[in-house]
């Protein structure tokens, strides 16, 4: 039920922050196995340690993020880079197998929007001569991202 492969350890620093937790989890087991979702959200708590050094000038306070930080545009970009290799790769062959070729993204991320999308097309340099339509589908709504 926890997605959280990369990052398989919690940290609570307060007895409160854990028993929220746990308060959470066992709720989104009882949704579950009455049909509802399963899905829910907490914070967790980070200590932060003084690490000021004897020579230093000025005092404060160093703080290492613990979670990946990236761009949003360069990730998009990779993943559409990644969606569209594999796309290409089966549009790519020397027959045509249907008489349009589309290509439906699924947005999963809320950076994963029109915009960053559309701005991730524009860096993209491999040609989709094979491709005739690319299209984003957001729960109900459907874009044009790319026609030929």
């Amino acid at each position: 039920m926890l997605v959280d492969q990369h990052l398989p350890d919690h940290s609570f620093v307060t007895e409160e922050a854990s028993d929220h937790f746990i308060s959470e989890l066992i709720g989104a087991c009882e949704r579950r196995l009455t049909g509802g979702s399963n899905h829910f959200d907490w914070y967790e708590e980070i200590p932060l340690l003084r690490c000021d050094d004897e020579n230093d000038e000025e005092s404060g306070l160093d703080v290492l993020a613990v979670s990946e930080a990236y761009d949003v545009r360069s990730q998009v970009t990779e993943a559409l880079d990644y969606i569209l290799e594999k796309a290409l790769t089966k549009f790519s062959r020397p027959e045509r197998w249907a008489d349009k070729h589309v290509i439906v993204l699924d947005r999963m991320d809320h950076f994963c929007d029109e915009k960053h999308i559309k701005d991730a097309f524009a860096w993209y340099e491999r040609e989709l001569e094979s491709v005739d339509l690319v299209l984003l589908a957001d729960n109900d709504s459907i874009s044009v991202i790319w026609a030929k």
